[in-house]
């Protein structure tokens, strides 16, 4: 009579869906919530509600046999006893076995706020996303606890992590579906007060979407930086400028200081010794040998007189700094016109012609060089100058001139050994050409700057 009195109890309690105290519990389930070894969360396979709580001790406290550790997604089958009941009740394990590792758990489903607000979700695995409100880190002895605040169906819901996150990343603002078991918070009554959503791993928060507002002010900061990098080429931009222009005005200077002081003593000392050759060649009693001699001196003065005139004209020109070689070979063109000794025809191809700083000023200083050397020499009328990629001809029709009779420094003419130092400074192949009626000089350059 007693058994079935026992029996029929245990009946209607389980009817009632409650569970005697020590009671046998066994079954098998997954593991859906993990906490340091001490607390398992369990779905039984064999029911749609919930989960069971499974305390790893018995009832007399002593340890549970089996892993020291379970994770989410273990197979695991308990044996122990109930303790507590209604929602409250648990299972002290006197055993548990892993049956497999890593099983596939169903995808959490997105619960109602309000079912986890009157408590009836205990124990249930879910998935809410929302609104990170705030984040707030406890230190409990050894072990990092997180509190996030998410605001899921315009109710800001309580989530702890058993660990740490990243803040740089977990910012209030940010959208996050956070994976875990939902817990009741009781007061002495039994009656469920509040639920807080159980997070035992960090891979189970994710972010879905970023914060605008940081969006926004990454915008603003990469702006700003665009900004300061611009306004900082800017002067860097004016600041060489300005160094160049100070730079060509101190050459400039220089130059005119360099040629007036050409002007007032070399120039001037070779005009003084041609008048003193004169006047000695005008003296009674000079033999004429010593009157060839004095004419070839007084000739040599002259022509000194003319290239130092030559070079001092150059120094005080600095209306050439910072222009390319087609601008300086047209104003070249338009000095030597502007003279009348000769005409000066220009010619330049569609490609644009190098135009370094150096190698402009040589490519000219060589050119003017030409068109003195076939006005002076070859009685030229007409020159062309024609540049063609990176050749230039200056080509007059005087008379054909013979390098390999040219005067040289031995008689006071510096010209065509300027001219090849030149060339060869600047990297240019020089050779004297003849085409029909017309003869001249040729200029290759091998480098495009």
């Amino acid at each position: 009579m007693k058994n079935t009195l026992k029996i029929m109890i245990a009946i209607m309690m389980a009817m009632m869906g409650m569970v005697a105290l020590g009671e046998d519990a066994n079954f098998k389930g997954l593991v859906t919530y993990a906490e340091n070894d001490f607390i398992v969360v369990v779905r039984d396979d064999k029911v749609s509600y919930g989960g069971r709580l499974v305390k790893l001790h018995d009832a007399e406290g002593r340890r549970s046999e089996g892993p020291g550790k379970f994770c989410v997604g273990d197979k695991i089958r308990v044996a122990g006893v109930w303790h507590g009941d209604g929602v409250n009740r648990e299972i002290l394990a006197s055993g548990i076995v892993k049956r497999g590792f890593e099983d596939n758990l169903e995808s959490a489903p997105f619960p109602k706020s309000a079912d986890m607000r009157r408590g009836i979700l205990h124990l249930y695995r879910v998935c809410i996303e929302g609104e990170l409100q705030s984040v707030e880190e406890v230190r409990d002895g050894d072990e990092v606890l997180t509190y996030l605040g998410i605001s899921y169906e315009h109710t800001i819901h309580s989530v702890r992590l058993h660990g740490e996150l990243p803040k740089d990343r977990f910012a209030p603002g940010v959208r996050v579906a956070a994976t875990g078991v939902v817990f009741n918070r009781f007061d002495a009554d039994g009656t469920a007060v509040s639920t807080q959503l159980e997070v035992s791993r960090a891979s189970d928060l994710v972010i879905t979407a970023g914060n605008p507002m940081a969006a926004v002010r990454a915008a603003i900061v990469a702006l700003m930086v665009f900004f300061a990098a611009a306004t900082a080429l800017l002067l860097v931009m004016w600041i060489r400028s300005r160094r160049d222009k100070l730079r060509f005005q101190a050459i400039a200077e220089e130059r005119r200081r360099i040629a007036g002081e050409l002007h007032d003593t070399v120039e001037q000392h070779f005009a003084g010794a041609k008048i003193l050759i004169a006047g000695v060649q005008n003296m009674p009693g000079i033999p004429p040998e010593a009157q060839s001699l004095l004419a070839k001196a007084a000739n040599v003065m002259a022509n000194a007189k003319l290239e130092v005139r030559d070079a001092v004209l150059d120094l005080r020109d600095d209306s050439s700094a910072g222009e390319t070689l087609a601008t300086a070979l047209r104003r070249l063109t338009e000095q030597v016109n502007s003279v009348g000794t000769a005409r000066v025809r220009l010619r330049l191809g569609n490609e644009s012609l190098p135009h370094s700083t150096g190698l402009r000023k040589d490519v000219v200083a060589i050119t003017r060089e030409a068109i003195t050397n076939a006005v002076k020499h070859g009685k030229a009328k007409n020159i062309a100058i024609i540049a063609d990629g990176a050749t230039l001809l200056i080509l007059n029709d005087g008379e054909p001139f013979d390098a390999s009779k040219a005067l040289g420094p031995e008689t006071g003419h510096f010209g065509l050994s300027g001219m090849r130092e030149r060339a060869v400074r600047s990297g240019l192949a020089m050779r004297f050409v003849q085409r029909k009626r017309w003869c001249g000089l040729e200029l290759t350059m091998h480098h495009n700057e």
